[in-house]
């Protein structure tokens, strides 16, 4: 389509929704797009009260939170019809209303459940299609609205449980997450070992520590996995500036065998070159990883869409989930001794993974918008 505009709506809670969000800004230019705005509708909105319920979601990964949120996150799904539901779908409506009557885009795409978007986006008034892209290996239904036009889910079944949910068919589109161009090409290995100080004999385990919720003792953890001499750790710490002060003086105990990163832009060669990972199981960073092909070992995945994702790629056969650290040492262990297993996991995270998902996301939403689907009273009232 010529002059193609697009408004592609997030929201920061994690870091997922935006790098999701993102990856399909870049991959709509590059299908010939004239313009994509991107919105942290929520910050853009209410930003004292986005700041305030950003600190407490980063809380919840606490002990003294991890009730809380899996009270709010299975409560809500549970009961996601009742008047909070409702009420979601005027949060943020004011500003989207603002970007819709100065950028009059032709679609409009949500990576975080924003209600307020279909709402609006369906009035006569508008009339500007909505889609969505969900960025987890679960469904809570707070991402169903009866107005959205496609559901760009991550795996069958998820597609499944939506249209358990009475969502029609050919609304939904198995097109896996979106993640950044880098992690759809054959990295450079050699290039990542003749860059950093990395021994290619021995094996290289990697923790990430993840952008919200920091993976807990990890300084605990990394002396643990470094008693076998055979291998050796890179920690990415991120932006966690604290932990990164917590983990630099361990080099010295472990002189060759630990490297050290805070925030890093290459973390895909990093993977490619790692025997397994363990971090978060957060969608996208999971996803990452799948495209990657390397086995992961998560560490206490809370309650709520990150401990459906672990038990997603556990019963896949792509990952361990564990709850001790001693735990995390024999699954390593296992791993080096049994390389069919750690071959078993890659093949394994080779089926959960759909390569290029934002060219498969953009190429729809267009063929969409020049082919509409006929609006479904009888499927629409399924969904309310």
């Amino acid at each position: 389509m010529k002059d193609l505009k697009i408004l592609i709506l997030y929201a920061s809670y994690g870091n997922g929704h935006k790098q999701a969000a993102y990856a399909l800004e870049q991959e709509f230019y590059r299908q010939g797009a004239q313009k994509v705005i991107l919105s942290d509708v929520y910050i853009e909105s209410y930003p004292k009260f986005a700041n305030f319920t950003r600190t407490l979601y980063e809380k919840s990964y606490k002990p003294i939170g991890l009730p809380i949120y899996k009270a709010f996150y299975y409560g809500t799904d549970r009961y996601s019809r009742s008047g909070l539901a409702y009420l979601s779908q005027f949060i943020g409506l004011k500003r989207i209303r603002e970007i819709i009557e100065r950028e009059r885009p032709d679609a409009i795409i949500t990576t975080f459940p924003i209600l307020s978007a279909p709402k609006l986006g369906s009035t006569e008034q508008y009339a500007i299609p909505t889609y969505t892209v969900i960025t987890d290996y679960c469904l809570h239904s707070f991402w169903i609205h009866p107005n959205i036009h496609r559901y760009f889910v991550s795996s069958d079944k998820v597609g499944e449980e939506l249209h358990k949910l009475g969502v029609a068919r050919e609304k939904i589109v198995v097109s896996g997450i979106p993640i950044r161009a880098s992690f759809e090409s054959e990295p450079d290995v050699e290039k990542f070992y003749g860059t950093y100080p990395v021994d290619p004999a021995k094996k290289i385990v990697t923790v990430v520590a993840g952008a919200v919720g920091q993976l807990r003792n990890v300084e605990k953890l990394v002396p643990e996995i470094l008693e076998n001499r055979d291998i050796q750790v890179i920690v990415i710490c991120g932006n966690n500036e604290k932990l990164y002060q917590k983990i630099v003086p361990l080099k010295e105990e472990y002189p060759g065998r630990l490297t050290v990163f805070g925030y890093v832009e290459n973390i895909h060669e990093i993977l490619a070159a790692s025997y397994c990972v363990i971090t978060k199981p957060g969608g996208i960073s999971i996803t990452e990883a799948a495209a990657m092909k390397v086995p992961l070992i998560f560490f206490k995945p809370v309650p709520g869409q990150e401990r459906e994702n672990a038990e997603f790629f556990q019963a896949s056969g792509a990952a361990f989930v564990t709850y001790h650290l001693s735990e995390i040492k024999e699954k390593i262990n296992w791993l080096l001794r049994d390389g069919n297993k750690q071959r078993e996991m890659k093949k394994a995270m080779e089926r959960i993974y759909k390569p290029h998902a934002s060219g498969t996301i953009v190429s729809e939403v267009i063929r969409s918008l020049e082919n509409p689907l006929p609006y479904s009273k009888t499927a629409a009232s399924k969904e309310k």
